[in-house]
């Protein structure tokens, strides 16, 4: 293999910048992702939510750029689940997770959201806590 060097000697007189090789295809969005950058990019982190059992908690993030999805995901046994909605979670797909009444099971549970353009384009939150008391 050869980087800035053809068959017959010549040198590359410029600058090569960001090589990458892969053991792959890429895919068209792939690679459009690398051409022109990602623009996804969570903002604002979601915090921790101390409330009373019984009471609402809300996680919520804040995103670089706009019409993207939004995917909120739970760990309450040491790996993340994707989240749908339901009774005890809204908001699955917004921008801000919903707990309309907390439980003590609840007491410790980990929320993130995963962000994404639809594409290859994702970024991840980092890990807010849900702390349920009495």
């Amino acid at each position: 293999m050869r980087i800035g060097r053809s068959h017959g000697g010549n040198y590359y007189s410029g600058k090569i910048d960001d090589l990458s090789i892969w053991s792959r295809v890429l895919s068209q969005a792939e690679i459009t992702d690398l051409y022109i950058g990602c623009n996804v990019a969570v903002s604002a982190q979601p915090k921790n939510d101390s409330t009373n059992v019984g009471s609402s908690a809300q996680f919520g993030v804040d995103v670089s750029a706009t019409g993207l999805n939004f995917q909120w995901e739970i760990d309450s046994n040491g790996s993340f689940q994707t989240l749908s909605n339901s009774a005890n979670f809204q908001g699955v797909n917004s921008d801000t997770l919903s707990i309309p009444a907390t439980t003590f099971m609840m007491d410790g549970y980990k929320f993130r959201c995963v962000v994404g353009d639809g594409g290859s384009c994702n970024d991840t939150s980092s890990i807010a806590r849900a702390e349920s008391y009495f």
